[in-house]
């Protein structure tokens, strides 16, 4: 059991939830407790101090009510709220005005004063390692951004710095095509901007070319698959854009594409992906 003092702040993953729903989190009596109608993008209620300390000492449970369609529970949490403030399970809110204010005055115990040194001393120690370790790391990449950072020449190829040998280096990387039917680098003639597509809401099973970007208003579905540029030297890139309603979207994508991170599409937000190769990356925006 993992004890929560003056200061501290709690955050929690609610299994199940859906939109709508209701959580009240509380210790002893749920008249005292504290009711979210939300959780952030990873599915998570973070509790500051503020909310804990009037739901009265003891251990932290949780109450969610889904909408008719999804499932209720009441739940125990391993963490034990040292508050100053001691609720009765037969106690109604009337009373809390007074006994924060009778409790608060007469009640200060050393166990809570003694855990507030102990972890504001730990976290004086970890700050000060922290702020160290930031200091040297922004003073390497100042000097990568100042010293070293990748260059365009002027024969439009990439120069990469080379630590091993302390100098620059050419790439294959060319970001510039050349004018006309045939161009030599790949690219067809096109100076490495992608081609943009706008689609209607009800076309939603399309194959996306490599140097392709396309761009959808809301949808219900996405069915894509990817058509690699067999002829070019160069990495594979993909993009495209959604907006998403009152109800998420199933996204299909190839069975390759790799996700670095959990790819969590919300309701009302616009969706920005691109896919390098076969890795993907995304942004959103709530609406």
């Amino acid at each position: 059991m993992k004890h929560i003092y003056k200061g501290s702040s709690i955050k929690l993953t609610i299994p199940d939830y859906e939109q709508d729903g209701a959580i009240t989190f509380f210790t002893v009596n749920p008249t005292f407790g504290t009711t979210y109608n939300g959780l952030n993008e990873n599915n998570e209620v973070i509790l500051v101090w503020n909310d804990l300390k009037n739901m009265g000492r003891g251990v932290l449970q949780y109450k969610l009510n889904n909408p008719t369609t999804g499932t209720d529970y009441t739940r125990t949490t391993d963490y034990y709220i040292d508050s100053d403030l001691v609720v009765d399970d037969d106690e109604v809110l009337g009373n809390v005005g007074e006994k924060i204010e009778r409790d608060v005055s007469s009640r200060l115990d050393d166990k809570i004063n003694a855990g507030i040194e102990k972890v504001s001393t730990k976290a004086d120690e970890k700050l000060s390692q922290v702020d160290q370790k930031l200091t040297e790391g922004l003073s390497r990449v100042q000097d990568d951004l100042t010293q070293k950072c990748p260059y365009v020449g002027c024969d439009y190829y990439v120069y990469n710095y080379d630590r091993a040998k302390k100098t620059y280096k050419k790439t294959r990387l060319y970001v510039k095509g050349v004018d006309g039917k045939n161009g030599v680098d790949g690219r067809n003639g096109v100076d490495g901007r992608s081609k943009e597509v706008r689609h209607q809401p009800t076309e939603t099973t399309v194959t996306i070319r490599s140097g392709e970007f396309h761009e959808w208003e809301e949808v219900e579905s996405l069915n894509i698959t990817l058509q690699p540029d067999p002829n070019s030297p160069f990495l594979d890139e993909y993009g495209f854009r959604f907006k998403t309603g009152r109800t998420a979207p199933r996204i299909s994508l190839p069975s390759n594409i790799k996700l670095p991170r959990t790819f969590i599409i919300l309701p009302n937000h616009i969706y920005t992906v691109t896919i390098i190769g076969t890795v993907l990356e995304f942004g959103s925006q709530s609406l």
